[in-house]
């Protein structure tokens, strides 16, 4: 795949009710080669309709709080998950942690 030049689009469910997606968001989830995915911020649902090779990038690195990990010990952020999907599919995408959408900015334009 080329380096990615093309366009960018920020895509929501609005309240955070996945059937609320745009019909003109839904159509670009299905064409987009590249997904950068904010779990904590839009529902699953909204993705799910990508189309088959696209590549999911998931952000961003949400650190797992003692109380989650005494909760749920076996709790992960969305970066160590997002590392053992890559690895378990055998990608060569770059699994890179970002906290804000200003740190992924920042990323790009130094690639």
């Amino acid at each position: 795949m080329e380096k990615y030049k093309e366009k960018v689009y920020f895509i929501g469910a609005g309240p955070g009710d996945p059937e609320l997606i745009t019909i003109k968001g839904q159509r670009i989830v299905k064409e987009a080669d590249v997904i950068i995915y904010a779990g904590s911020l839009v529902p699953k649902e909204v993705i799910d309709c990508h189309k088959e090779g696209a590549e999911i990038f998931f952000a961003p690195n949400n650190p797992v709080s003692k109380e989650e990990k005494k909760a749920n010990p076996k709790a992960k952020s969305n970066y160590e998950t997002a590392r053992e999907a890559a690895k378990q599919i055998h990608s060569k995408m770059k699994i890179v942690p970002v906290k804000t959408l200003q740190d992924a900015i920042d990323y790009l334009k130094k690639k």
